[in-house]
């Protein structure tokens, strides 16, 4: 019971006795005094004097300065409470006596320290804070070596000065020295003091440091951890050590963007701090409040709210409400009520925290922040704006426009511009802002990271994909390198990299990225985390545009539901949310449901967000489209206009919405049947899509490209349909500058970049250019060999890792050759008709789809007569029976029971198909030039038979060509290389790659590794085996001899004739561009997924052949055999894949035959591969072409070894007879109808010619 006299009694005796230096009793005495009289602070405070100096553990001591600690809070005396603070800091970090006394024996005799050493150890430790590191490596050794000689290896200032040394030595770049140190004074301390001692792990806390410093963070939060568990074990686990290294811990996993681990690791601090610091202690709630933080940052707002509140309330007391720590915890709970749509508590708490007279100038300003964001997320974009660049201003004035917090502010000013729609600002100020970044924090600092992000999805929305992809791909692989797989800043870097390979159609790229960020941000932030619900909504997105409507509801039903609770319905996300969910309603039929949606949606967006808004035209657009189906026409033509003229104005007409909009603008006029304004809208989308993609070829990969065609050529087709019923002269030119401007458009960008890159001195083009030779060898080496035992595990991985970098490097050649690409050619119908030559014709087929989405065939078709030009054109009207007819006449051509009666039938059959509406309309005309598309590029034209029962070889003069652009000259000059001419190689010699070598590799396998790769041949090239080709080898020597015969002595001195073992793949890498190139070998194309035992039995020139697939990419399906390839298959991917023996198409991209005329592909199936509809075939003949062979002669199926030999005699001899190279081609193959031993069309059609432009002239 209080009782204030007693007290005072005994507070006088205590004091008499503390004269008397009588502390123990002196401290019993006020220690009564202090029970008696709880609430006299003074009582308390001496007791803890007293009893310091009379010895107390200091676990009581500090009791008394937590109950003063009150006292003085209640009086809101918080200088008083900082004091004490400090006090029981101080207590708490006392030792045990045990750690002293490990010490002391690890000391032994040695107590006196020699003056050698401590003046050195002293100048040591001045080199290190003057960070003068090479001096202090100097020094540290010079010490260590007296510390080791005078005092001992386990001494404790040994200890100390092999930790000093380290730390010299990691900041003189000598890291892996300074660990080796580290690792000894480890091994020292516990020898002498123990594992538990906290000499010991002070070790361990420095190599933590400096692993983090390093960048191994994982290795530093191992370290850490073992830190912890150590001093909590030793010294408890409120110590300030353990505190200490608990709080490095959650620091370095925040910085990792593990905020799981990171909270965990706070929550034991802090529940530590508060048993043993106290509940009135600032370092307790700064740690409840970076508690609170991680939790909010991990989307556990409950645990974050209740953090908040302990570390308010504890900072409250500690210091008063003027104070920064309490004063930033109120902006931190004002962000998490924004977080979870509380915007009226948000705004109460940041109005109080900008209006007092107690809070700090900076942190009111951090609190305006906030409150832009609380504008933004309800929509309030211009309030938002204002207080952003207010903030912006002060930012400047006071910390300079490269601080941090004002590059910061610019950012977030920029992505208020964005929002707005203001783009042109927007861009500005993210690249203002990624330039200071840059400068002031480095290119790889998170927020440089996040900067480049934002600019990158600016420059996407407005469907710059050309500019945003780069950025998008570097912040990525950046973000994963410097800061992990799931860091924040990555897992937004992968969202936003998905979002791009959608608009670039390239949907199968799109779907796992976006589910593997989920997986990411579920299994860090929790499922319903608003981050794991805005990937979710954009997977949703996705699969509406794959018109996976099931799909797609499911996540949007989850997606609004979430919003709506969380965020409220004026979000900006729950409206996006909401008309999505609208969207694929409207796809499901639920029309009624559809509109109540989109409605509401643009009703709420037109309010929160403005008429011009992007979003408010995506509900216009959404709705306008909606009224199409619901026979709402006028209404839907009212919307549309409206959206198209908003969206051209304030987007601009390269948009991806202007684009939508018109093409829904289409759709709506051909259903209210006007077909002229239908056609109109169409054309316009027609030569701004020309626009668009002449731009994004040339700036992305291979696989991009592909996938901006596809996805946009529904509206091609739409545009072809409308054509096709126009009259036959319209509708004839029409189609072919279709065809002129976007047929074969892959093959035409792939080939000039590839001609830029070959052709230019650029450094850096012939950088990227060789690093994706060589990305392209390490996929074909990879893929040949198959998986083995040694890459079984890893094959797919590193296959996948191996595309991505070719599909990157493919981008970064494109764009790095946009300087140096020529001005845009004039490729128009008025240059086409110049250069068409007289008395000739032009057919140029197009498969398209129609209004039921069935494959359909045209074709366009200009005639040049007397110097008139005319056109025509005509809709087949079976494309399925003409494919058919094509197999059949393939099938029979190449089967040797056949009669001649039979061929002759099915010729004339295809050619009533095919040919006959051509005859019709060319009447006369004998020199024709062809375009074919689909199957009919693996069709023998010349191999259909006329109503005369001849030939079509014979009936017209027929020139295949890959586009009609192929018709206008190219500007490349012819290569000046000569005749190249490999035939017949030894695919037996070992001598290629070299039987030392050989011998070597095979050594090192096993007789199990061995075992394995037969077994697994068949997802290999590894059981690859050829048979010699004695007509190849004499096909050389022919053409040698002909060529030496012809008179043209420059001509013969300028031929290479390379054989047998000499006839190697190394060659052609290294090789001056020919003019002409000859091969004569084995060739071979796998269908995809061919299985080892189904696999085409003859590919070859007459031999037996062993060839498994080596997978799905139709350039590795095939190839060409060379030199050593028998000998060196089973070691395919393990030797050097420049001279291996087989030349995959894919390999063929990185030769150099820019200018070479001619290359004549004197082997099986050259001119097969994977048909795409518009783009060819992809194969041998489309990857000699793209590395910039002009014409390519190759084969339709397995070729007769000495027919072959036959032919390319008698074209060669015509050749050297002035020829030009198709006349002698054509002219040969009607004498061999003739000649009756080489008459069937199996020997003399599988051989045609595809007609390039590489200079003007196509003489021999």
């Amino acid at each position: 019971m209080a009782s204030p006299e007693a007290a005072a009694v005994e507070a006088k005796l205590s004091i008499e006795q503390y004269n008397k230096k009588a502390f123990s009793v002196a401290f019993k005495h006020m220690a009564k005094a202090a029970q008696l009289a709880p609430a006299n602070e003074d009582y308390l405070i001496d007791a803890a004097i007293l009893g310091e100096l009379a010895g107390s553990k200091p676990v009581q001591l500090i009791s008394y300065y937590h109950r003063a600690t009150k006292l003085a809070s209640k009086r809101k005396d918080y200088e008083a409470v900082q004091v004490y603070n400090r006090k029981v800091s101080k207590l708490a970090e006392v030792m045990p006596a045990w750690v002293g006394e490990k010490r002391a024996a690890a000391v032994g005799e040695k107590s006196a320290l020699p003056e050698a050493w401590q003046s050195g150890f002293d100048q040591l430790s001045a080199f290190v804070q003057q960070k003068k590191f090479t001096e202090g490596v100097e020094e540290g050794e010079r010490v260590l070596t007296i510390a080791e000689a005078q005092l001992g290896k386990l001494h404790p200032s040994t200890l100390e000065t092999r930790k000093k040394y380290a730390y010299a030595l990691f900041s003189a770049d000598a890291a892996e020295e300074a660990f080796k140190e580290l690792q000894q004074a480890e091994e020292d301390a516990v020898a002498a003091m123990g594992e538990q001692h906290p000499d010991t792990q002070a070790v361990q806390m420095l190599i933590g440091q400096l692993q983090q410093e390093k960048g191994n963070h994982q290795a530093a939060a191992d370290v850490y951890r073992r830190a912890v568990a150590g001093f909590s074990e030793s010294l408890g686990a409120g110590h300030p050590s353990t505190l200490d290294a608990g709080q490095r811990l959650a620091t370095l996993e925040e910085l990792r963007g593990q905020y799981t681990e990171a909270a965990q690791a706070l929550f034991i601090s802090c529940v530590a701090a508060d048993k043993t610091l106290g509940n009135l202690h600032i370092d307790t709630g700064e740690c409840y409040r970076r508690l609170g933080l991680m939790n909010f940052r991990q989307g556990d707002f409950v645990k974050a709210r209740f953090a908040y509140g302990k570390s308010s309330k504890i900072l409250k007391g500690v210091a008063g409400k003027g104070h920064p720590s309490w004063v930033q915890t109120q902006i931190y709970r004002a962000d998490l009520a924004r977080s979870n749509a509380e915007y009226e508590e948000a705004e109460d708490i940041l109005s109080s925290v900008t209006e007092s007279e107690e809070s700090p100038k900076n942190l009111k300003f951090e609190a305006k922040g906030v409150l832009a964001q609380l504008f933004e997320d309800q929509g309030l974009y211009p309030k938002a704006e204002v207080t952003t660049q207010e903030i912006l201003d002060y930012e400047t004035e006071t910390l300079g426009e490269t601080h941090p917090n004002a590059i910061t502010s610019l950012n977030n000013l920029a992505g208020l511009q964005r929002k707005q729609s203001r783009f042109i600002e927007a861009e500005k100020g993210y690249e203002l802002a990624l330039k200071r970044f840059q400068e002031t924090l480095g290119k790889k600092h998170p927020s440089t990271l996040a900067v480049m992000n934002n600019l990158a999805l600016t420059l996407e929305t407005q469907g710059l994909y050309d500019r945003a992809e780069p950025l998008y791909r570097k912040a990525l692989k950046t973000s994963k390198s410097v800061l992990g797989e799931v860091h924040p800043t990555t897992i937004a870097n992968m969202n936003n990299l998905a979002m791009l390979y959608e608009s670039q159609g390239t949907f199968d790229k799109s779907e796992p990225l976006y589910k593997e960020t989920i997986d990411l941000l579920a299994g860090e932030r929790g499922e319903e985390h608003p981050d794991t619900i805005a990937v979710k909504n954009n997977l949703g997105y996705l699969y509406l545009l794959q018109e996976r409507n099931d799909d797609a509801v499911e996540l949007f039903e989850e997606v609004v539901l979430v919003w709506e609770e969380i965020l409220g319905e004026r979000h900006q996300k729950y409206m996006k949310g909401l008309n999505n969910l609208g969207r694929v309603n409207h796809n499901l039929g639920e029309l009624e449901t559809a509109e109540e949606m989109i409605a509401q949606a643009l009703e709420l967006r037109v309010e929160v967000m403005g008429e011009n808004h992007m979003d408010t035209l995506r509900s216009q657009h959404d709705l306008g489209k909606l009224y199409i189906d619901m026979d709402r026409l006028d209404e839907s033509l009212e919307l549309l206009q409206k959206t198209l003229k908003q969206a051209e104005e304030n987007l601009g007409e390269q948009h991806p919405y202007t684009f939508e909009t018109l093409n829904t603008l289409a759709i709506l006029q051909l259903k209210m049947e006007d077909i002229e304004g239908a056609f109109s809208t169409q054309q316009t989308i027609f030569e701004r899509r020309n626009i668009f993609l002449d731009q994004m070829l040339w700036a992305t990969s291979e696989n991009a490209r592909e996938g901006y065609i596809r996805l946009h050529r529904p509206e091609l087709y739409r545009y072809m349909n409308m054509v096709s019923v126009l009259e036959p002269e319209e509708a004839g030119r029409e189609l072919m500058r279709i065809s002129l401007l976007r047929k074969g458009m892959l093959l035409q960008v792939a080939s000039q970049i590839h001609q830029v890159a070959k052709m230019s001195d650029d450094p850096a083009l012939t950088s990227i250019s060789d690093g994706l030779m060589d990305a392209r060898k390490a996929l074909a080496a990879l893929t040949l060999s198959g998986p083995t035992e040694g890459t079984a595990t890893s094959f797919l991985e590193k296959t996948h890792g191996l595309k991505e970098e070719i599909s990157e490097l493919e981008g970064e050649l494109g764009r790095a050759s946009i300087r140096f690409r020529e001005a845009a050619e004039d490729i128009s119908l008025a240059r086409l008709e110049e250069y068409i030559p007289e008395d000739s014709a032009l057919v140029d087929y197009l498969i398209f789809r129609d209004a039921e989405n069935v494959s359909k065939l045209q074709v366009a078709i200009l005639k040049k007569e007397e110097g008139e030009v005319s056109y025509e054109h005509y809709l087949y009207e079976d494309l399925a029976a003409i494919n058919e007819g094509i197999e059949i006449l393939r099938e029979i051509i190449q089967d040797e029971f056949v009669g001649e009666d039979e061929l002759l039938e099915v010729g004339m059959e295809v050619y009533g198909q095919i040919w006959a509406p051509i005859k019709e309309r060319i009447g006369e005309i004998q020199n024709v030039y062809v375009v074919p598309d689909g199957m009919l590029n693996i069709l023998p034209f010349n191999a259909m038979v006329n109503e005369d029962e001849s030939y079509l070889l014979s009936a017209i003069d027929l020139h295949s060509i890959s586009s009609s652009r192929n018709l206008i000259p190219s500007n490349i000059p012819v290569a000046r290389g000569g005749y190249m001419i490999m035939a017949g190689p030894d695919y037996d010699t070992d001598e290629v790659i070299g039987k030392s070598v050989l011998a070597a590799i095979n050594g090192k396998r096993s007789a199990a590794a061995n075992n394995q790769a037969m077994r697994g041949m068949s997802h290999g090239m590894r059981g690859l085996s050829f048979s010699p080709l004695p007509g190849a080898e004499e096909e050389g020597r022919l053409i040698e001899e002909q060529i030496s015969a012809s008179g043209d002595q420059k001509r013969a001195d300028l031929t290479q004739l390379i054989q047998k073992k000499a006839a190697q793949e190394g060659l052609l890498r290294t090789m001056e561009p020919p003019e002409v190139l000859h091969i004569s070998t084995h060739g071979f194309f796998l269908k995809a997924n061919e299985k080892l035992k189904k696999r085409l039995s003859k590919l070859t020139r007459g031999g037996d052949v062993n060839v498994p697939p080596p997978g799905d990419n139709p350039l590795m399906r095939a190839g060409l055999a060379f030199a050593g390839l028998n000998a060196n298959a089973k070691l395919l991917g393990e030797i050097d894949g420049d001279n291996d023996g087989v030349l995959t198409a894919l390999e063929v991209l990185g030769l150099n035959l820019t200018g070479t005329r001619l290359a004549i592909l004197s082997a099986c199936e050259t001119g097969l591969g994977e048909i795409h509809e518009g783009e060819g075939v992809y194969g041998l003949r489309r990857s000699f072409q793209e590395a910039g062979a002009g014409a390519v002669v190759n084969s339709l199926w397995e070729v007769s070894d000495a027919g072959t030999q036959a032919l390319m005699t008698g074209l060669y001899q015509r050749v050297l007879e002035g020829e030009d190279v198709h006349s002698a081609l054509r002219n040969t193959q009607i004498e061999m109808v003739e000649s009756g031993e080489w008459a069937h069309p199996y020997i003399w059609s599988a051989f045609f010619m595809v007609e390039g432009a590489i200079g003007a002239d196509s003489e021999g």
